[in-house]
């Protein structure tokens, strides 16, 4: 995975209306939706939707914004024929409502503004998220007493299982039986590739990057949190999006799905100096992915098309849209070869 271009979204806008870019800690999440037939890629957090054009991928050009309601957050997006779908919630008044545009069309929308279709009000819809947010599970790292052998009659231990985010699993679409599950081989790659920041975590802006190293090892890891799946030359393609400190784990898959195949590991911190802080790496725009929050593919339009599929990667601390190549070394052969 190749990084072409990355966005910076203003943390808040100053009296006079002027973009102002900081990094803070908070985690407002950032969320996704594509337009295919404009390239226009749109992005929500908190009470801003932001859209840009995708035509120059290494040059993504901010088109407008729209901004919610008093009160209201953006907290997910769906792009659906010429439509957007864009839910809104209340947390304080624990009430939510969806707002549904027109799609941006660039070669006619002069104004800049998307045009609202229709409102309408949600029931109670983010009980559960309100409950996620307030009541995560937090704490030092727990384990299991089930030991996960099969064997009935074997009462010792073979291993540990600890509860948390810290791999995914591909279900059977038909009755949900578990088919394969990462184990630690998202965790084993992450130490492999990109050890000065195993499950490393920003929680202080001021604190120097290489000393938050394994923070989160004793809570939830590097913490997966969102995944997105394509298709490329013949292959499935899985991408596991981590929040700590924020990274990108590509897999493949041949009609086997029981056995992804690990093909690369992207990470949003590129550069690291030995003493660097979290705040100055973020003003030498070198955080291009902290605590990513969303994935979305862009496979290619038609067969034609010489470009090779895009990824969009969201990231709630950095307030970042990086737009990554996605090139995959295995092939159908490859895989019929072993």
């Amino acid at each position: 995975m190749t990084q072409l271009s990355t966005v910076y979204l203003p943390t808040r806008y100053n009296e006079s209306g002027e973009k102002v870019f900081e990094l803070n800690n908070s985690s407002t999440p950032l969320k996704l939706a594509f337009d295919d037939w404009n390239h226009v890629f749109y992005v929500a957090g908190g009470e801003y939707l932001y859209f840009y054009s995708l035509r120059d991928y290494e040059n993504p050009k901010e088109l407008g914004l729209e901004r919610s309601r008093d009160g209201y957050s953006f907290v997910d997006l769906a792009m659906c024929g010429q439509y957007l779908y864009a839910l809104l919630a209340n947390y304080n008044a624990r009430t939510s409502f969806c707002e549904i545009y027109k799609r941006f069309d660039l070669e006619s929308d002069v104004s800049r503004d998307l045009f609202r279709v229709r409102s309408f009000q949600g029931i109670d819809c983010v009980t559960s998220l309100h409950y996620s947010f307030e009541c995560g599970v937090k704490g030092g790292l727990q384990f299991t007493k089930d030991n996960g052998e099969q064997n009935p009659e074997y009462y010792g231990f073979s291993r540990f299982i600890t509860l948390g985010g810290r791999g995914f699993s591909v279900l059977r679409a038909t009755d949900l039986s578990r088919v394969y599950d990462s184990g630690d081989v998202m965790e084993l790659r992450h130490a492999q590739f990109t050890p000065k920041l195993f499950n490393a975590r920003m929680s202080d802006p001021n604190a120097q990057i290489l000393s938050t190293r394994d923070v989160q090892s004793t809570e939830k890891g590097l913490e997966p949190s969102v995944l997105e799946v394509g298709q490329s030359n013949g292959l499935g393609l899985i991408f596991v999006g981590s929040r700590n400190p924020g990274s990108v784990t590509l897999f493949s898959v041949h009609h086997d799905v029981t056995s992804p195949r690990f093909e690369a590991l992207w990470s949003g911190i590129p550069t690291i100096r030995r003493y660097m802080k979290w705040h100055e790496a973020y003003s030498e725009r070198e955080l291009v992915g902290v605590e990513v929050s969303d994935l979305l593919y862009v496979p290619k339009k038609e067969d034609s098309d010489k470009r090779s599929p895009l990824l969009l990667v969201a990231a709630s601390k950095s307030r970042t849209v990086t737009v990554l190549q996605v090139k995959v070394r295995g092939t159908v052969q490859q895989y019929e070869n072993g």
